[in-house]
């Protein structure tokens, strides 16, 4: 962070935007794999791999948004 005098509210902002971006990428990812694996009858890998690659655009998302302080 460039300064310490943040707004409460923008730090709030930051912190929850962080949050549900580790929160949501891999639920979004587990339920599309979910979908998937019902589509594809590959139950439970799909849904896996999805969970996996939502981690991972989680963790991406987290480091573009800390980067833009």
């Amino acid at each position: 962070m460039k300064s310490d005098s943040r707004h409460p509210i923008k730090s709030f902002a930051l912190y929850s935007t962080i949050v549900s971006q580790l929160a949501g990428c891999p639920v979004i990812g587990m339920l599309i794999g979910k979908w998937m694996d019902q589509q594809l009858l590959t139950s439970p890998w799909c849904m896996v791999t999805g969970l996996l690659l939502g981690f991972a655009a989680g963790i991406l998302a987290v480091i573009k948004t800390i980067n833009k302080l």
